[in-house]
Formats: structure tokens, sequence, C-alpha cells
């Protein structure tokens, strides 16, 4: 009797962990690299926050420089030297989940606001990450992969598969349904 019992609290603990997982942790929430300082998404900006000191709030970008995006930043990310943000915004549901949205680069020094793929239709990027170094974001859009080169100001697409049964840089549905699989494309570790 006890060892089905064990089995069905081991069971229950199995599927309810992906679950617990994901409560204790909050995607609008990057830590930085010296592990005392992180970045959260709070008052339609995004500020640094300091775990030594509770008070010690940051603003990074305020929401007064985020206005002419037009909409709230629902994720980000940080490169790793913490002088550019990339900012998602408006984001449109695919399949389950908002993967497919507008993304802007945030320069903190500069205080300069730059959107990524802006050739693109609205709501059409999906997946933009940073390069190693910071200076190229990499995206999907309309089944393709994108770089843009924030030195240069120019973009270049990676794959020119122009059909709807070649797709680049993401999975189907059954990958996101079935194993959890949605962003499908890495930086190498040099760019």
């Amino acid at each position: 009797m006890s060892i089905k019992l064990y089995g069905f609290a081991v069971g229950l603990i199995v599927l309810l962990l992906p679950f617990l997982a994901r409560a204790q942790f909050d995607k609008a929430t990057v830590w930085a690299k010296d592990g005392y300082r992180y970045y959260k998404i709070a008052d339609g900006g995004v500020a640094e926050f300091d775990v030594r000191n509770a008070k010690k709030k940051t603003v990074i970008v305020s929401k007064e420089a985020l206005a002419p995006i037009g909409y709230k930043p629902v994720r980000f990310t940080i490169t790793s030297d913490s002088k550019k943000l990339l900012i998602n915004t408006n984001t449109q549901k695919v399949w389950r989940y908002d993967t497919r949205g507008d993304y802007w680069v945030y320069n903190v020094a500069a205080k300069t606001l730059k959107q990524i793929g802006k050739d693109k239709p609205a709501s059409s990027l999906m997946f933009a990450k940073f390069s190693p170094d910071g200076s190229k974001v990499a995206y999907v859009s309309g089944h393709n992969i994108y770089v843009d080169d924030m030195v240069t100001n120019t973009t270049k697409a990676l794959t020119t598969d122009d059909t709807q049964t070649l797709i680049n840089g993401t999975f189907d549905w059954a990958y996101e349904e079935e194993f959890g699989l949605r962003d499908g494309f890495r930086w190498s570790p040099d760019g």
C-alpha cells in the first residue's frame, strides 16, 4: 500500500514540477553577471535592482523613453556588458505562446531606441537575440532568419526560402506541442 502511495506522490511531483518551476521563474527578470543585481520590467520601463540593498532601484529605461514604441515591454534581454537592451513588445500568439512581436534595441549610454526589422510587418519578428558581442541582432520573420548589424545599419538574410513548407529558425506546431520547442536557432560563441 505504501509503495502505491509513494509511486503516486512521485508521479504527482513529476507532473507538477514544470509548473512549480515556472511559477518561481519570472521571464521578465534578467540577472546581471555579478549575481547581485537583476533587471526587471517595472513601471512601464526597465529597472535595475540590487539584492544587497532592497531599497535601491535604478531606472535603466523609463516609460517615457519607451513612449515611441507605443506598447509596454513584454520581455527583454540585455547584453553581457549591460550596455544594450533588446525589448520585445506588441506580441502576438503563435499556437499557444506569444512568440511573435516587435523588437527594439535601447542603448543605455546614448539613451537611443532603434527598431529591429523595421522593414518587416508589425508583430512579425520571432526569437530575436543579441550576438555574443552585442553588435548584431538575429531574428526570424516569414520563416527566414535575418541579422541586423547595428554598427553598419544593414540587414542580411541568412535564409531566403520563400515557402510555407520549409521553416527556418523555428519549429512547427507538433514540436511546440509535444516537445516544448519553439526557438530553432542559436548564435555561435564567436558570433
